[in-house]
């Protein structure tokens, strides 16, 4: 009896250790990468102050009559411009523009490198411990803030960031609207590394459908959206 067990035992291994035909792995989808809301923020505030710079050149460059009519007739209120963004993942971005490109979009990219810079971060705290911190963000959301989230201070402290900007004037805006809800918004000046990301421009005619089909799609990361861009000469 015991050495029929032991031979279904063996039995068993071989099998289980048995090789399969193919040794590539199960396809799995990319999992989906958490950008924080204060980096979207700061991504998203930093593309837009690049866009302005740009498009002031642009703009430099239109000189006399011509030039002022080549520039409205682009920028049609017919046509609505949108950008997507950020990814962090460049697999993410390719299948996105590849998805836009299928839809008969015409797509311009922008890449923004690694970099080091200077940011104001607007916050609430230090709270003597998580706790507090929870509680603070659900008086934040009761007040219809909802962009927040909890920092692990260096020093063990906790506290509630509010987002980063990228100008002191644009962090002092942001702490006096926040400053009419919220007791004891402050702000300070950080130095943070920012990860290259991705973004989209593309442009869509009015009552077409095709941005309700876009709002459907899962662009593979959380902070990866879809939002309103103003047009711009050299969007088209």
């Amino acid at each position: 009896m015991k050495k029929l067990i032991g031979l279904l035992v063996i039995v068993n291994v071989a099998v289980f250790l048995w090789p399969t035909k193919s040794s590539e792995p199960a396809h799995v989808h990319p999992r989906k990468v958490d950008v924080s809301a204060g980096l979207i923020r700061l991504n998203k505030e930093i593309e837009t102050q690049y866009r302005d710079e740009q498009r002031d050149k642009a703009e430099a460059a239109l000189s006399g009559a011509d030039g002022v009519a080549a520039r409205d007739s682009v920028l049609s209120s017919e046509v609505q411009c949108y950008r997507l963004g950020p990814f962090s993942l460049k697999s993410n971005y390719e299948i996105a523009q590849a998805t836009l490109l299928n839809a008969g979009l015409q797509v311009k990219s922008s890449i923004r490198a690694v970099s080091r810079t200077e940011v104001y971060r607007v916050y609430i705290g230090p709270f003597a411990d998580r706790a507090q911190a929870i509680d603070a963000r659900r008086s934040l959301s009761n007040k219809g803030v909802l962009d927040h989230f909890i920092r692990n201070e260096l020093d063990g402290s906790t506290t509630v960031s509010l987002g980063i900007f990228s100008t002191e004037g644009s962090a002092m805006a942001g702490l006096e609207g926040l400053s009419a809800r919220v007791d004891g918004v402050k702000f300070r000046e950080e130095v943070v590394t920012l990860p290259e990301s991705y973004w989209l421009y593309f442009a869509l005619a009015e009552n077409t459908g095709v941005r309700e089909d876009l709002d459907l799609v899962d662009w593979g990361e959380v902070g990866a959206q879809i939002g309103s861009f103003e047009c711009r000469a050299d969007d088209n």
